[in-house]
């Protein structure tokens, strides 16, 4: 009956230390998934952080595409405005390279009608 019992009291150190290995073991895996759990944590900050960082640079280039819309709608008008008046100040010229033109013709029948006839006029 000793003998039985040493032998139990021998199993149960048997079974005990396996269990601390087991318990060691399974500590030290817990240990390195929380580690991972950790650097995956801090990766997602990052990443979060990222982000943000990327949709503000988004939002500003949102806000520099629509003042460079709008400065290019401006440019066009003025460059319409520009062409409108370029065309006004020409129809302008051509009317008054017209009159000048007939003032000229005016002043050319005047003085071609002769000498003779001139001469009595200029005194």
């Amino acid at each position: 009956m000793v003998d039985a019992l040493f032998g139990s009291v021998k199993a149960l150190r048997t079974k005990n230390q396996t269990l601390e290995v087991e318990n060691s073991e399974l500590s030290y895996l817990l240990d390195e998934a929380q580690a991972k759990i950790a650097q995956l944590v801090t990766k997602n900050e990052k990443a979060t952080v990222l982000a943000r960082d990327q949709e503000a640079k988004i939002a500003e280039l949102v806000k520099e595409k629509e003042k460079a819309s709008v400065l290019a709608k401006d440019q066009e008008a003025k460059e319409v405005q520009g062409k409108l008046v370029f065309s006004k100040v020409g129809k302008a010229c051509c009317r008054a390279m017209i009159f000048l033109v007939m003032c000229l013709a005016l002043l050319v029948a005047m003085f071609s009608k002769g000498p003779e006839t001139m001469k009595p006029q200029l005194l």
